[in-house]
């Protein structure tokens, strides 16, 4: 558990009244799952006019694939040329009626689209800005209203948490403002008494045992003052009258260090992942005797890269949550994957997209290993979740010199979930964008407001709460003919 003194003394009051140590077992959990939403946040403005394209033989394909020759590198004027750059890199499918094609890397995608479980949903816009600071504000805090200088307002998913008075999960290394709950009296700030702030599940505990020390003194220096601190609470526990002014301080550190307890037994000796796990790996600095999955240790192992391997640690983080969702009883779960402002070379095999997309959406990789693990541990559970994928803007819809694409206005957002009613929602390729492909600095033109679709996910997870956390989306605009009933009622 991530907790600084000075957030460990700022959040003492609101967190003595938690609820954190629960008296649900573990089986009842698995017997009654939550509806769970897991947001991933792509940062920077993801390109899904990258990931689904037109077919090339077709009027707007043709526009489209000339409007985008300079990111496959190919002659524009070359029909030839055209279609094998679309044979090679991308799967033809028809889904809902509409032939088009998904980039091969997403393979693990194209099965689920394919199985009914993912709805596509296009032409969403949030904010008329393509700064990235002020977009990823108003998108994350579901309020078009949203200011610049609103830098503290709350988030639609710590909205949606505190309504169905659960919490929120956050696996990132710093919580996006997505989590931040409601503050009770002023709209422009935030208060988190429901975030849980677990950027590394497998190091929970409130005493743990400091094995990421390399020497024996350190380790025996720094547990000896983990065992000196329960001693000496356990001991003030003992001299301070209930309600005075420093017993909401003791309660809530043993309220603390008792969940962390039990979110050690569960991650060290109940949980059984198929597949195998491992439980120390030496010279792992995150390993704490969990049982982790193979798959996920071969994920986080696997990864050279940084923000792949900080991703799959997201995941397996995901992951424990899921396993102790009767502890730490959320509803909602924040991951991010970062990288997708691709204004150059968008196919570069080190830094573009489509090597993020493979991290995102291909066969044993990321969402597919969690979804496949889940499947195996906590069918229940995941039967009950939907995931939701979005970034703040989309891009334009021709590519720059430079092999890439500018930010642009609307975008897709993609959920996947058991509970999805699969299917293209929203024009996928609308006519009205041929004739602006000929020119640059043209974009999706946005049709669906965000809130749109957020409010119907809100439905889902917690019926009624939609207008509480936003409020206006009824007046906001959606595209004609798009009823957005992707989700089971």
């Amino acid at each position: 558990m991530n907790i600084t003194r000075r957030t460990f003394i700022k959040g003492t009051s609101s967190l003595a009244a938690m609820p954190f140590i629960s008296n649900i077992s573990h089986s009842q959990n698995l017997l009654n799952p939550i509806k769970t939403v897991i947001n991933v946040f792509l940062e920077g403005g993801p390109d899904f006019r990258h990931l689904f394209v037109p077919i090339p033989s077709t009027e707007y394909g043709d526009a489209f694939w000339k409007a985008r020759a300079s990111i496959f590198g190919i002659n524009p004027n070359n029909s030839n040329e055209l279609q094998e750059a679309f044979e090679q890199n991308y799967d033809q499918i028809s889904f809902d009626s509409i032939e088009f094609g998904i980039l091969k890397k997403a393979d693990w995608l194209k099965d689920k689209i394919l199985e009914g479980k993912v709805a596509i949903i296009n032409n969403v816009f949030g904010s008329a800005s393509r700064d990235h600071p002020y977009s990823t504000l108003v998108w994350t805090s579901g309020d078009h209203n949203a200011l610049p200088q609103e830098l503290c307002r709350s988030g639609w998913g710590g909205r949606l948490a505190s309504y169905n008075q659960k919490r929120i999960l956050s696996v990132t290394e710093q919580p996006l403002l997505f989590c931040n709950g409601p503050h009770p009296s002023n709209p422009l700030n935030h208060s988190n008494p429901n975030l849980i702030d677990a950027p590394n599940m497998e190091n929970f505990s409130f005493t743990k045992k400091a094995e990421w020390f390399e020497d024996a003194e350190t380790i025996d220096r720094e547990y000896a003052l983990f065992r000196s601190l329960r001693s000496y609470y356990q001991s003030k526990r003992n001299q301070i009258s209930s309600g005075g002014t420093f017993s909401s301080f003791v309660e809530t550190e043993k309220i603390i260090r008792s969940l962390g307890d039990q979110v050690d037994e569960r991650l060290k000796n109940q949980i059984s992942p198929q597949g195998g796990y491992t439980a120390s790996v030496e010279g792992d600095q995150n390993s704490y005797e969990a049982r982790r999955p193979v798959l996920f240790d071969e994920l986080i192992r696997g990864n050279q890269k940084a923000f792949f391997q900080y991703f799959a640690v997201q995941l397996l983080n995901t992951y424990y949550g899921i396993a102790c969702q009767d502890l730490l009883d959320f509803n909602v779960v924040s991951l991010m994957l970062e990288g997708f402002d691709t204004h150059a070379i968008q196919r570069d095999e080190e830094e573009g997209i489509e090597i993020r997309i493979q991290e995102l959406f291909g066969s044993s990789r990321g969402i597919s290993a969690l979804d496949n693990q889940l499947t195996q541990d906590y069918p229940r559970s995941k039967n009950n979740l939907i995931y939701v994928f979005s970034g703040e803007f989309g891009r334009q819809l021709k590519s720059n010199g430079a092999g890439g694409t500018e930010h642009g206005n609307g975008n897709t957002i993609l959920v996947y979930g058991d509970q999805v009613n699969g299917g293209i929602y929203g024009e996928l390729f609308p006519q009205s964008e041929i004739e602006l492909m000929q020119d640059w600095n043209q974009h999706i033109e946005g049709k669906t407001s965000f809130e749109r679709v957020f409010a119907v996910i809100s439905e889902w997870a917690v019926p009624g709460s939609s207008f509480s956390i936003f409020p206006s989306h009824s007046q906001r605009p959606v595209e004609l003919g798009n009823e957005l009933n992707f989700l089971q009622t």
